[in-house]
């Protein structure tokens, strides 16, 4: 039996005493359990699934660019990086044109070795010339060499050279 006593409530069958202590109990145990979080599990897929490459080095830099003027509206990707310190650093681009970064190991991805004097590099449409160009400047000049196919590099000296200082750690984009 329960009775209402002042502010105590009274229990004086042990059986409902005993029911009454099992329900409270169940009930915490329910009300802590709702409160532990539970596992979810996701699908892989896109846009959310994580692609994985293989940069060589230290990236330093990475820009999303449009000059491939790739059909379904997909964009480029650019990644500069370094490899090693000076004084036997090695400067790398990595060129994923229309998409080709969200496939690994993807036959279009381009890897070139920049030279060690160059400070800047970028890619570029350049008339007169097929495809995207890889553009590469230093105190020497400018040199301009295609990231597909077969065509030959082209130099442009600076006579007396460009007052830029040497960067053995970096390499930027031309903007």
């Amino acid at each position: 039996m329960l009775s209402i006593v002042g502010p105590r409530i009274q229990i004086s069958s042990p059986r409902f005493r005993w029911a009454l202590v099992v329900f409270i109990s169940l009930a915490a145990i329910q009300g802590w359990l709702m409160g532990v979080p539970a596992p979810v599990q996701a699908e892989d897929s896109d846009p959310f699934m994580v692609h994985s490459h293989e940069i060589k080095g230290l990236v330093r830099q990475v820009w999303t660019l449009d000059v491939a003027q790739c059909e379904n509206g997909e964009s480029d990707l650019m990644v500069l990086s370094t490899d090693g310190g000076p004084p036997h650093q090695r400067k790398i681009l990595t060129w994923m044109p229309c998409g080709a970064s969200l496939v690994p190991g993807h036959p279009r991805i381009v890897e070139r070795e920049l030279s060690e004097a160059a400070v800047l590099a970028d890619v570029a449409i350049i008339p007169g010339r097929s495809g995207p160009q890889l553009l590469t400047v230093s105190a020497a000049g400018i040199r301009v060499e295609a990231l597909q196919g077969a065509e030959s590099p082209l130099n442009f000296p600076v006579p007396g050279g460009l007052p830029l200082p040497p960067r053995p750690w970096e390499i930027g984009r031309v903007e």
